[in-house]
């Protein structure tokens, strides 16, 4: 194994906090601090990073550690046990070196022909990977854990079963004695000690199982954590992810109080053939659930843990899982900011998580990509570039999603900025507004009735048709756009010929899906046509 010095983490930037003012009615805008690219904490080969705080307000750091085959690619599944790092800032690291050794450890407590609880550490197994046709054996995803007053050690051989150290001097440099395989097969162990004391061990797809008050040992038969299917009526997925499970708790705004968080990771082909390893996060109100619809926490972020920083951010590690992620094989930290997505679909909902908010996880030019304006949270931007010389920009504002919606009545509508070169930005203000007309006036009233919940305008588009401006969108009016008057479509032309208005109605489809998230596109011959994006991407032309 490499060794390493001490050094200082070039993404140390990426725990700062990012502030950017609001703009006001009236301002311009100029380019905000955007997201930047995570970066590794150190050079060193590691999967499966975990951090953990221990008592003494140290870091401390372990993973799955390579060594070289002979071609000289990385081997991740065989090594010869378990390295830490220790950390009091997050930025400088120290190596502690090796606490537990598969070639030196195990005879410590016994030898073959009498049995020892780490004697099957010694086996060479078949890889999981059917590339590999070598015998392998490492101790793969190891995690440090604070529990009870001491310190121990989650591994797995490989995936084979998964086992537990304790350090017999309380401290993170040990010694170690193994008190066991837990379970005989599966891998990536964690613990998790609840408010009450008891710990559980926690591993794979999901798995959980009480132990015993002294740890040796389960006290109870392991059982899946189940997680609510993603689509009404589905049966996938049912479990966090194919491995990498981790619970954990959080005080945090946003976060139900007591709720429990359960993270894991899935191989999606989401960009192509090549999986992403993304992680994943679902939660509940109980330990063993049943856990909510799970959402995207971390963009190939791999396994993953979860601590507090030293200034109080939760923040998650990160490791670089697939060839698409900003780097491959290395620690890295990602922060975390707590986020409702109370979207009101009962199917869609999943109570509280968390998920990396300016650091870009995967490689390519996204860091290097600005947001234009900073207004609240921004999705399906759009930009017309109108006859008068501007560029006019318009989003969904996810502000309006947010249980209990942080805007003004009168701030609920189509906001409007504008720009001569796309790099200063004037805000307009909001030149429609939903209380202003009778026709979504009522569904303005149902949606605010709803639990606190703010009126949604999705897929906000503003063109300029038969020299005016036009402005097309969906209105949620109800928890669920696919419920029976939950949504109307709307198709808005200027008066004035200004993109200030006033806007007169042209158009109003109430609860038709196949024009959900729709568009407007003028013909040749003059003719106007809806173009909608939902379940039939149908295509409807108006009226003269």
């Amino acid at each position: 194994m490499m060794k390493i010095n001490a050094v200082t983490a070039t993404a140390a930037t990426v725990l700062a906090a990012h502030t950017l003012s609001a703009v006001g009615h009236g301002s311009t805008s100029s380019p905000v601090v955007g997201p930047r690219q995570v970066q590794p904490l150190f050079d060193h080969p590691l999967r499966d990073t975990a951090i953990s705080r221990g008592p003494d307000g140290v870091y401390y750091l372990t993973g799955t550690s390579a060594t070289q085959r002979p071609y000289g690619s990385l081997d991740f599944e065989t090594n010869d046990g378990v390295w830490l790092w220790k950390s009091k800032d997050l930025a400088r690291w120290d190596q502690m070196g090796q606490v537990w050794s598969i070639s030196r450890d195990p005879i410590r407590f016994g030898n073959p022909h009498f049995g020892s609880p780490s004697m099957w550490q010694i086996a060479w197994r078949a890889s999981r990977d059917p590339r590999v046709t070598t015998p392998v054996r490492g101790m793969t995803a190891p995690e440090i854990h604070f529990v009870k007053g001491g310190c121990y050690i989650t591994y797995s051989m490989n995936g084979y079963g998964c086992d537990l150290l304790q350090s017999e001097s309380g401290k993170p440099e040990g010694p170690y004695k193994d008190l066991g395989r837990m379970v005989r097969s599966g891998g990536d162990p964690s613990l998790f000690e609840d408010d009450d004391g008891a710990v559980y061990f926690v591993w794979g797809e999901g798995w959980i199982a009480r132990m015993k008050d002294d740890l040796t040992a389960l006290a109870e038969a392991p059982r899946l954590l189940a997680i609510q299917p993603e689509i009404e009526g589905g049966s996938w997925p049912l479990r966090i992810g194919s491995g990498g499970a981790f619970l954990f708790k959080a005080e945090a705004p946003g976060l139900k109080q007591g709720s429990y968080h359960l993270i894991g990771y899935e191989g999606i082909a989401r960009m192509g053939p090549t999986l992403c390893c993304d992680t994943f996060i679902a939660t509940a109100d109980t330990v063993y659930g049943p856990y909510k619809r799970r959402d995207l926490m971390i963009p190939h972020g791999g396994q993953s843990t979860v601590f507090k920083g030293p200034d109080g951010q939760y923040c998650a590690t990160f490791s670089g899982s697939d060839d698409w992620a900003a780097f491959r094989d290395k620690p890295g930290i990602v922060p975390l900011v707590a986020h409702p997505t109370e979207f009101g679909a009962d199917f869609w909902w999943c109570g509280a998580f968390t998920k990396p908010w300016y650091p870009v996880t995967e490689g390519g030019a996204w860091s290097q990509i600005d947001p234009f304006v900073n207004e609240g949270i921004q999705r399906d931007v759009s930009i017309l570039n109108a006859p008068d010389g501007y560029y006019y920009l318009t989003f969904t504002d996810m502000e309006l999603h947010r249980k209990n919606n942080p805007k003004p009545r009168e701030k609920i509508g189509v906001q409007v900025y504008r720009s001569k070169d796309m790099k200063t930005w004037e805000d307009l203000g909001v030149v429609w507004k939903c209380d202003n007309s009778p026709q979504t006036r009522a569904g303005l009233d149902k949606r605010l009735s709803l639990g606190g919940f703010g009126v949604i305008l999705y897929d906000v588009e503003l063109h300029y048709l038969k020299n005016t401006f036009w402005i097309i969108s969906s209105m949620q009016t109800g928890k669920h756009w696919a419920e029976p008057d939950g949504c109307l479509i709307l198709v808005l032309r200027s008066a004035s010929g200004k993109v200030e208005g006033p806007y007169e109605f042209m158009w109003k489809d109430k609860h038709d899906c196949n024009f959900w998230t729709p568009s407007i596109l003028e013909d040749d011959d003059g003719s106007v046509y809806i173009v909608g994006g939902g379940v039939g991407n149908t295509v409807a032309k108006l009226k003269e």
